[in-house]
């Protein structure tokens, strides 16, 4: 069984390969953050795969055959389409600079069973 320690490092190090250059310090940011947000459904040991993918939609990112999954969102904690496509237009977005409005990654770790495990929102620089 992997270690908490092992998880949340792997957490950070993903993370960190997300925001386009390793060599930017990483920040954890206060676990408050996503309480006091419409993000706050996320609960780890409870939260499923399933219910994830229906409120956040698609994720940007998809690691360890989908048990890690990763959303951009910007500085309102809305999620940040990564395709602009017709989807991003229909959403008045519509330009490739939204992806760089992203100010966090949303690190979601499931288990075996696609149960949250452990989420962190990691500021992108």
């Amino acid at each position: 069984m992997i270690s908490r320690r092992v998880l949340a490092c792997t957490c950070v190090a993903i993370a960190a390969s997300l925001t386009g250059c390793v060599a930017h310090k990483v920040q954890i940011v206060n676990r408050e953050i996503t309480e006091q947000t419409w993000l706050s459904f996320l609960e780890d040991a409870k939260t499923t795969k399933e219910e994830v993918l229906s409120r956040l939609g698609r994720p940007s990112a998809k690691f360890e055959g989908g048990s890690i999954l990763t959303y951009r969102l910007d500085d309102k904690y809305q999620v940040v389409p990564r395709d602009y496509g017709a989807r991003a237009k229909s959403w008045g977005l519509g330009r490739p600079s939204v992806w760089k409005r992203g100010r966090y990654s949303l690190v979601l770790v499931f288990d075996p069973a696609m149960i949250l495990q452990r989420h962190s929102l990691v500021r992108v620089r």
